[in-house]
C-alpha cells in the first residue's frame, strides 16, 4: 500500500511529512491532510500554514487558488473572490478596487464601462458620475464635451 487514501487524498501512514501543496494550506499538527484556501484567498507556495487575502482589484472566485487574477476594466472589486461591473456613470480600469465617476463634459449611460464618452456638440454635462447629456439651452453654444453653455455673443444666437 502506498499510504495514500486515494478516494479523498488523505495520508494515512508515511515515513517522512509533506508539504502541503500550493493553493492549499495546514494549520494543525498531525494532519492527514491539507485545506484548499477559500474563494477571495491564494497561496502560491507550498507548505503554508495560512493564505492570503486578494489584494484590492484582484479576486479568486474558485477555492484552492495559486493567484489572483484582475478584474477586467469595467469592473471593480466588490471582495476579495467577486468582481462587480461599474455602475452607469462611472468607469474604470483593469485592476480597479473602486469605479471612478465620469468628470463633467463627459457621460456613459452603459454599466461596465471602461472609460466615459464626450457629450457630443449642442449638448453638454455639468455635474459628475452622468449617465446622459443636456440639451444646450436657445441663445447658448455647446462644443462638444461642454461643461457649461456659453452665451452666444451679441449678434449672434
Amino acid at each position: 500500500s502506498s499510504g495514500i487514501n486515494a478516494e479523498y487524498g488523505e495520508r494515512t501512514s508515511a515515513t517522512e511529512c509533506e508539504d502541503c501543496p500550493a493553493g492549499t494550506f495546514g494549520t494543525n499538527t498531525a494532519a492527514t491532510s491539507c485545506d484548499k484556501c477559500a474563494a477571495g484567498f491564494f497561496n502560491p507556495l507550498q507548505g503554508q500554514t495560512s493564505c492570503q487575502e486578494c489584494p484590492a482589484g484582484t479576486v479568486t472566485e474558485n477555492v484552492g487558488q495559486l493567484a489572483c487574477v484582475e478584474c477586467d476594466a469595467g469592473s471593480y472589486s466588490i471582495s476579495s473572490s467577486k468582481c462587480e461591473l461599474c455602475p452607469a456613470g462611472l468607469f474604470s480600469d483593469d485592476k480597479a478596487a473602486v469605479c471612478s465617476p465620469c468628470t463633467a463634459g463627459t457621460y456613459t449611460p452603459h454599466e461596465g464601462s471602461s472609460g466615459c464618452l464626450l457629450s457630443p456638440a449642442g449638448f453638454y454635462v455639468d455635474s459628475e458620475g452622468a449617465v446622459d447629456f443636456k440639451k444646450c439651452p436657445a441663445g447658448f453654444f455647446c462644443g462638444e464635451g461642454t461643461v457649461t453653455p456659453t452665451d452666444c455673443p451679441a449678434g449672434s444666437y
